[in-house]
């Protein structure tokens, strides 16, 4: 698993972010106040995919009363919070967790959903385990107060209210010193705003009730790789998807015969399906004006316009919706979005000219 030392009195958490949604911020502001207002010793390590804002980050918290010296990751927390749902179908989540230790969710799904939504697996972890399990939708207060995709003090907030390392509400009065200090040259607007964030948060964490028959969730198919990559490369599925998944080190050495010179395939991202966006765009053909501006800015080639002759709308599959192309004589057009490529950032509705509404 890793490397592991009993301390009495140690706290450890780990919070698996996504690049730009203000996890590692709000965690370095977490660390500080902890550090500041408390006698305890703190430390604090930030992992970050190469992605950046986009990517995977993974934020490792140790705080106790005794002085820390543990150069090495957090393998064995007693709490672990996940900023993006989608991570539930990627990554090893609660890999090594403490029993009765806790699980924050930040995810859309109410508490009746979640058996639908859960992967097998981690559903048999909180069970086996027994977490103490929450979720909270932090995307839908920070959407409904105005800060977009930057859940970070709802999280935090939460995070303060679970722990309960800081009487709550003096959690709740440092933070927001926290966010004068860190946004208040951006306008008392944005402060507000992030003010108001922290106090929803304390009061949105939803308990689950977890069922007994978890601890025998068995998913249907049992996939021994990703689900619709039957047909990628060896290298994809024997390497690259453990080392996209967190399991690298994991792997033997083995795995790697025939790559010794460290030469590895070209044009291998194209397999790497991660779903991340929250919110993804739908094309509305009764406004599009066929411009296809949105798949020029699309910083992720997600967006493509298609050309298609009637036989082949005739052959397409349900919900191929289309209209007459613009231009092109007998050919049909549509704007095909990729919903496991898209990363919610907006630009296609920002850019789109279309004179009826956005397309």
């Amino acid at each position: 698993e890793g490397v592991e030392v009993e301390t009495p009195g140690l706290t450890e958490c780990k919070f698996w972010g996504f690049g730009s949604d203000g996890t590692v911020g709000a965690n370095k502001s977490a660390i500080k106040i902890i550090g500041d207002h408390t006698d305890m010793y703190a430390q604090a390590y930030f992992d970050y995919d190469s992605k950046k804002s986009g990517g995977v980050t993974m934020s490792h918290l140790r705080f106790g009363k005794n002085p820390i010296n543990l150069p090495y990751l957090v393998t064995e927390p007693q709490f672990v919070a996940c900023h993006r749902q989608s991570y539930v179908h990627e990554y090893d989540l609660i890999r090594g967790i403490k029993k009765g230790g806790t699980f924050l969710l930040n995810c859309t799904w109410s508490p009746e959903e979640l058996n639908e939504h859960l992967p097998a697996k981690l559903r048999r972890q909180i069970a086996e385990k027994e977490l103490n399990f929450y979720i909270i939708n932090a995307a839908k207060i920070a959407s409904e107060i105005g800060l977009g995709g930057r859940i970070n003090m709802v999280t935090q907030a939460a995070f303060f209210k679970l722990t309960e390392i800081i009487p709550v509400d003096d959690a709740v009065k440092y933070l927001k010193e926290s966010v004068v200090t860190s946004y208040g040259k951006k306008g008392q607007n944005i402060v507000d705003m992030n003010n108001a964030a922290i106090d929803q948060g304390v009061n949105a964490l939803v308990k689950v009730d977890v069922p007994a028959d978890w601890k025998n969730a068995v998913d249907e198919g049992g996939h021994a790789v990703k689900p619709g990559c039957e047909s990628c490369p060896s290298f994809v599925q024997n390497i690259a998807q453990p080392i996209n998944a967190q399991a690298g080190y994991d792997l033997p050495v083995s795995t790697f015969a025939g790559y010794e010179d460290g030469t590895l395939p070209a044009g291998t991202a194209k397999f790497e399906k991660r779903g991340p966006a929250l919110f993804v765009p739908k094309w509305l053909p009764e406004n599009c004006i066929q411009c296809n501006q949105c798949s020029f800015v699309c910083p992720h080639a997600t967006i493509r316009p298609i050309l298609a002759t009637e036989a082949e709308v005739s052959a397409a599959p349900e919900h191929f919706d289309t209209i007459p192309a613009l231009g092109a004589k007998d050919l049909q057009f549509r704007i095909a979005v990729s919903p496991l490529d898209c990363l919610g950032c907006g630009n296609c509705v920002d850019i789109c000219p279309a004179p009826k509404g956005k397309a």
